[in-house]
């Protein structure tokens, strides 16, 4: 796993520092998130986050994962 993220910043997404879709899915990552997860942002602004929950976690199902707990 990389120590660091280098992504472009998100241009003309209508909010300042609205964070980029690669920067999110590394946090996810870093995170070990899972597609039966949730998440909340606590600061939606542009919404950005959210989106790339919701992509992040369609790429995961399309893997294979499960949208339900699994029981390790």
């Amino acid at each position: 796993m990389r120590d660091y993220c280098a992504v472009n910043i998100a241009m003309r997404k209508g909010f300042p520092g609205a964070k980029p879709e690669g920067f999110c899915f590394w946090v996810f990552d870093l995170l070990g998130a899972r597609a039966c997860d949730e998440m909340h942002d606590l600061f939606p602004g542009s919404g950005a986050v959210g989106r790339a929950w919701e992509k992040y976690r369609a790429r995961l199902v399309g893997q294979g994962a499960s949208l339900f707990d699994e029981v390790e």
